[in-house]
């Protein structure tokens, strides 16, 4: 299923991207900041677009897949957003049947309202700390989801759950003014989401559920989801959360 929590947000998860960036100051020690330049304001709306799609899988196996995403919401302030992505011609891969949320047309997924955070990526080198900005995806706190939708006639409920995405920041680097976000969330088709750590050791992973069955471990795939902000903003290195 070929989600893109938008720098928008998430599978929905999906395409929700570094616009939309939300922070959980009780869990990191420091986060990336985004500052509006000449003279705009938070909350800025942002759009956003993964042209390719994306894939879901299990650890064993291609679930879903969908051909494109969009998505759109606000970066409510330096660390924080919200959005919700559209995944678009989304199919489940045994019967090859299309993928529906609730109310949309066919083979068409909506992600719920996501929240975006702000965050340090676990470094490659532990000597050199903040050096991979990224984005962690978080489900709708009401309802605990990143989105659920019915597939093989509605004879298929699977609701994708989990504790966090996270996406790498492709693009700007720090101190570069811009409007535009590009973000990455990788998988193998192995079944490994290739970025699952943030600075701090702590873990965040999603998982998907069948017609009410055991929740198992699922992994995202996608290509590079990329966010519109109407107005141009520069992102910096924190030391210090305030």
């Amino acid at each position: 299923m070929r989600h893109k929590f938008l720098l928008a947000a998430a599978m929905a998860l999906s395409a929700i991207a570094l616009a939309a960036l939300p922070s959980i100051a009780s869990a990191f020690e420091t986060e990336p900041a985004l500052n509006p330049l000449g003279g705009a304001e938070f909350p800025l709306p942002y759009t956003s677009v993964v042209s390719e799609g994306a894939q879901i899988y299990s650890s064993s196996s291609l679930l879903y897949f969908c051909e494109s995403a969009s998505g759109e919401g606000t970066v409510l302030g330096p660390h924080t957003g919200s959005g919700k992505t559209t995944l678009h011609g989304c199919r489940e891969s045994i019967f090859n049947t299309a993928c529906t949320s609730a109310g949309q047309e066919s083979g068409t997924i909506v992600s719920e309202t996501l929240t975006a955070h702000s965050v340090y990526l676990k470094p490659a080198n532990e000597e050199k700390p903040h050096e991979r900005p990224g984005i962690l995806f978080t489900p709708n706190e009401e309802t605990g989801k990143f989105t659920e939708f019915k597939c093989v006639g509605g004879l298929v409920i699977a609701t994708v759950k989990g504790n966090g995405l996270l996406g790498t920041v492709v693009e700007p680097g720090f101190n570069e003014a811009t409007n535009i976000t590009r973000v990455q969330v990788a998988a193998s088709e192995e079944g490994q989401q290739h970025t699952e750590t943030v600075e701090g050791e702590i873990e965040y992973s999603m998982e998907v559920s069948f017609n009410g069955g055991e929740f198992e471990k699922a992994f995202l795939n996608s290509s590079t989801e990329t966010a519109t902000l109407d107005e141009e903003v520069e992102a910096e290195t924190l030391e210090e959360t305030p």
